[in-house]
């Protein structure tokens, strides 16, 4: 499992010994799947230290001009690392407010309905 959460800088994990890290992440496991009572079998810590792929210079620009054109477009929403940042915690950012728009109601310029 990957660990990290959105607007994290890569100070905020570094800080952690590799149990702590451990100890956080199978909690926040145990909480997503609604299994309190697991137990951890066994871990490994692989620390990445600035090994996320770069973006090219310019590319929140062109995201956000995509993001204006095709905010005039119902039912379409982009996300994916290739938008608003590569780590999952990131993508994920992304797609839930994505799905949050996609789910408003149809009078809203974005959204759509059933």
């Amino acid at each position: 499992m990957s660990i990290g959460r959105f607007g994290d800088g890569p100070e905020v994990w570094s800080r952690f010994s590799d149990e702590e890290i451990v100890e956080r992440a199978f909690a926040d496991w145990q909480t997503i799947t609604s299994r309190p009572e697991s137990q951890l079998l066994g871990s490994v810590v692989q620390r990445w230290n600035s090994a996320l792929p770069q973006y090219l210079p310019g590319h929140a620009g062109r995201i956000a001009a995509i993001d204006a054109e095709i905010a005039s477009l119902p039912g379409l929403e982009l996300a994916g690392s290739a938008y608003g940042g590569v780590g999952i915690p990131a993508c994920i950012a992304r797609a839930d407010a994505a799905a949050r728009r996609l789910n408003r109601p149809a009078d809203d310029h974005r959204g759509t309905s059933e």
